[in-house]
């Protein structure tokens, strides 16, 4: 239902989830039907042609609308869409998901994450591709360019419902309306900064974290903390799905696989299927020590399947969670008991990637040699 109707320049507007305007403001109404079409209501009730009654015409056909100050409104679904929909000189894609909101200080502020082809890309580079594109848009209007740019450190919903939108604004809000708080990211330093307490989906997968670390040391003993480490991909901090900061890590980020040849840092910040944190830190021998025990704990290994939920949802998206520790646990286990050799000293990184992904991933094997 809307909420009251709004005078503005001396002709009526009722906020609802489409924009609409009272075209005879001398008739008021409690409530309106979304409608593409020109209607006419009367007080709580559409009434048919030919009848007497305020007719409504559609401003805006959009979903989350905002006021500026001075009255206009801005169509943020329309917008978005708009920002979505720009491309490269070459006719790519540049972002793949927008959201606006109006700041603090009454600026339209955009929120974008790039398609991978911009990912290290600048927010000035999008705030300038953004005004220079939406300028000639015949649909956009000029108080509904954005003025600010900001560049999101992980994806969310695509069409965001209210839900989801609430949740952006908890994630990004502070940083909208206070961008000079902005913590430089190792990877941008134009990236959003990592606010744990906003995102919930951060917070929640600490406490997991730390919940299901304290059961493993629990039933396996604090001499095994290596090798809880390792399966919770555990590193500076940060397990599980996220880094110490906050961040998502990949594949879950931008769905980029492992590769053995990438720099040690972001493959210790990762959190993959496969368990390859056991291979990070030069202990092959008491990680396969303190595996052997644990995989031939039968009950343990069923109860730790069901210490964390098979999924964590973070803006709308549902992240794997349980369901990749189970399978970090399987292949772990796997390779224990079908390819212990993995674990020598001597075995190159090209070697142990190779068992790993033969092991624990045959269907791979397979296409690989095809």
């Amino acid at each position: 239902a809307p909420s009251a109707k709004v005078r503005i320049d001396g002709q009526y507007f009722s906020p609802t989830r489409d924009i609409v305007q009272i075209i005879d403001s001398e008739t008021g109404f409690s409530s309106l039907p979304l409608q593409r079409s020109t209607v006419k209501a009367t007080r709580g009730h559409r009434t048919s042609a030919g009848q007497d009654g305020a007719l409504i015409s559609m401003v805006d056909k959009i979903t989350f609308p905002f006021q500026l100050p001075d009255g206009s409104w801005v169509a943020a679904g329309r917008l978005e869409r708009a920002i979505e929909s720009i491309l490269d000189m070459r006719g790519r894609p540049v972002i793949e998901l927008a959201w606006t909101s109006l700041s603090s200080s009454k600026e339209v502020v955009a929120v974008v994450w790039p398609t991978d082809k911009y990912e290290s890309a600048t927010s000035t580079y999008f705030l300038t591709k953004i005004r220079s594109s939406l300028t000639s848009a015949a649909a956009i209007r000029n108080w509904e360019i954005p003025t600010r740019v900001l560049v999101a450190d992980e994806p969310w919903e695509f069409r965001p419902r209210a839900k989801v939108r609430k949740m952006l604004q908890m994630k990004f809000g502070n940083l909208i309306d206070n961008p000079s708080k902005r913590n430089m990211s190792h990877a941008s330093p134009d990236k959003l900064s990592r606010w744990v307490s906003g995102n919930l989906a951060a917070t929640r997968n600490a406490n997991f974290a730390k919940g299901l670390k304290g059961y493993m040391i629990q039933n396996l003993g604090e001499e095994h903390r290596p090798l809880i480490n390792a399966l919770s991909g555990c590193v500076n901090g940060g397990c599980l799905l996220r880094n110490a900061d906050g961040t998502l890590r990949e594949p879950e980020l931008r769905h980029k696989p492992y590769d053995p040849t990438l720099p040690l840092w972001e493959r210790q910040h990762r959190y993959d299927d496969e368990p390859w944190h056991l291979w990070e830190n030069g202990q092959q021998s008491e990680m396969y020590a303190s595996l052997n025990l644990l995989c031939s704990q039968h009950e343990l290994l069923h109860d730790l399947r069901e210490v964390i939920p098979l999924v964590l949802p973070s803006l709308g998206i549902l992240h794997k969670f349980g369901i990749r520790f189970r399978l970090r646990l399987h292949c772990a286990c796997s390779l224990v008991h079908q390819a212990p050799g993995v674990f020598d000293e001597t075995a190159t990184v090209a070697a142990v990637y190779d068992i790993v992904m033969q092991t624990c991933r045959p269907e791979w094997s397979s296409v690989s040699q095809s």
